[in-house]
């Protein structure tokens, strides 16, 4: 095994459903496969690489320690006009496929959410290369693993999406794990932190760099018992998808990570009036 690329399953079908609403003449499946393709296209994978789809499922054990925990998400999707129930069937029998068709494997573990597959894969798989595509920023934590890259969809380099994150010199994973634990807007984590009991909740809640033991055991198991699966990809949906699968290993069209470093605009040299 080479490298192991893992794909943050939740973001791919909520970036999917959004871009449908503005175009709704493709089918928000296809624009999922569509996005995959294009992502692992650009990262380059080996046939000895893993692919792993961590998925979010169930009730999160995180409501469990604090039910303020992405409790405003519920109401925006009841505001939302998108038949999420419709929507989140029709990406559950894409992933069933997905996990006919591909050597990709699926990991699904109820009450537990990809982020923690992602935290628990970077440090098993700690003697291989570990690239996260996801756009959480939660991820960030994994830079603390020197084998761990974090490619997002949503950052852009030669002119198009997919690029690399890149880690600060400086980067201090507890400075921001200390900013997490204080306020962590994006999950409704933003009562004041008043006692010490207080501080260990929340800090159970985002701490990705120790999960309770029985989560981690359980993704653990998971990992050490990936199988080896044959491509069978007349089982995927839409022609076209099947016709493009095989470019994630043409090599062509690859962002390494130095091509995701910010280009520096050179200052025009003023002319001096004589």
């Amino acid at each position: 095994m080479n490298k192991v690329i893992i794909l943050d399953w939740g973001m791919y079908i909520h970036k999917s459903i959004f871009a449908t609403v503005n175009n709704p003449n493709i089918p928000s499946t296809y624009t999922c496969l569509n996005m995959m393709i294009s992502n692992l296209k650009k990262i380059g994978v080996e046939p000895d690489d893993r692919i792993i789809v961590a998925v979010d499922y169930g009730h999160s054990w995180r409501k469990d320690v604090d039910s303020s925990y992405k409790a405003n998400r519920k109401e925006a999707r009841e505001k939302s006009p998108i038949n999420w129930t419709e929507e989140y069937q029709k990406f559950n029998d894409l992933l069933s496929k997905i996990n006919q068709a591909t050597d990709w494997n699926v990991i699904a573990i109820n009450g537990l959410e990809a982020d923690d597959v992602m935290a628990v894969g970077s440090r098993y798989f700690k003697d291989n290369e570990v690239i996260l595509v996801t756009f959480d920023s939660d991820l960030e934590q994994m830079w603390h693993y020197p084998n761990v890259k974090i490619f997002s969809p949503n950052r852009k380099c030669k002119g198009a999406k997919g690029a690399y994150k890149i880690r600060p010199d400086d980067f201090n994973v507890y400075k921001l794990l200390s900013k997490k634990i204080e306020k962590e807007t994006a999950d409704n984590l933003v009562s004041p932190i008043l006692t010490q009991a207080d501080y260990e909740k929340r800090k159970t809640i985002v701490n990705l760099l120790e999960l309770p033991e029985n989560i981690e055991n359980s993704i653990i198991e998971k990992l050490s018992t990936l199988e080896d699966k044959q491509l069978n990809l007349d089982l995927l949906p839409f022609k076209t998808i099947r016709e493009k699968f095989p470019e994630i290993y043409s090599g062509n069209k690859i962002v390494t990570y130095e091509d995701s470093f910010p280009k520096i605009k050179k200052k025009k040299k003023k002319k001096c009036l004589k």
